[in-house]
């Protein structure tokens, strides 16, 4: 995610190097936490780019799925898709399959089969497919520094994320926040490891990751 040659069908990962407590079995308290971080898209002036960037939360010692470029964003795989086919907007998720993950996606292309008609910004819960998304276009922030930050309230099982830009202007962007009600203790294990994802297709993009902070109340 931070070399300077642009790759076609690659992935990249940044992970924090060990596991992070989620919640706690014997009291089942959900931590709260707050990460912040900031990352540069270079689009290359190109018209079609791909495919994103996502902050995720999956099992302890989660690895790199195979054949996971693209829209994929290096999380899933076709095995592990579930979402495909669906309607993005009422998919239905299982908290006992495979998929173990929550991420946040800064999706800069649309694959129509699980993405809306855009680019956008999606907090994904066990799915390629968005629980909820809105709008975002990488293109109009092309080599800018993102700067986001993403938060959990344990006790209003709220996830959301806020997001601004160093330089260039969001007038053309009508939101530039996200939440999503969820019980992460539901989906995801006590353990989990934490880091970003990167990935290009055809299309190709520079992903850079420039900054990253991590903060949590649930001390073991």
């Amino acid at each position: 995610m931070i070399n300077k040659f642009t790759f076609l069908c690659r992935v990249g990962w940044a992970t924090y190097p060990a596991s992070v407590p989620l919640w706690d079995p014997s009291t089942g308290k959900l931590a709260d936490f707050t990460t912040n971080f900031s990352f540069t898209i270079d689009t290359g002036n190109m018209s079609t780019y791909g495919h994103g960037l996502t902050f995720f939360l999956a099992p302890a010692g989660y690895q790199i799925p195979p054949n996971s470029a693209g829209g994929f964003l290096g999380l899933f795989n076709t095995t592990t898709a579930d979402g495909i086919g669906g309607d993005h907007h009422h998919h239905q998720y299982s908290t006992s399959g495979s998929n173990q993950l929550v991420h946040v996606e800064f999706d800069s292309f649309s694959n129509p089969e699980w993405d809306p008609p855009t680019e956008h910004v999606g907090i994904n819960v066990n799915s390629i497919a968005s629980s909820v998304y809105t709008p975002w276009n990488a293109s109009l922030h092309s080599t800018d520094n993102v700067l986001v930050s993403i938060s959990y309230d344990s006790k209003a099982k709220n996830l959301k994320v806020d997001w601004s830009y160093e330089k260039s202007s969001a007038y053309k962007e009508s939101v530039t926040s996200l939440s999503y009600k969820i019980d992460l203790s539901k989906v995801l294990p006590q353990w989990v490891t934490m880091g970003f994802s990167a990935a290009t297709g055809l299309y190709g993009a520079r992903h850079r990751l420039n900054s990253w902070e991590f903060n949590s109340t649930l001390d073991t």
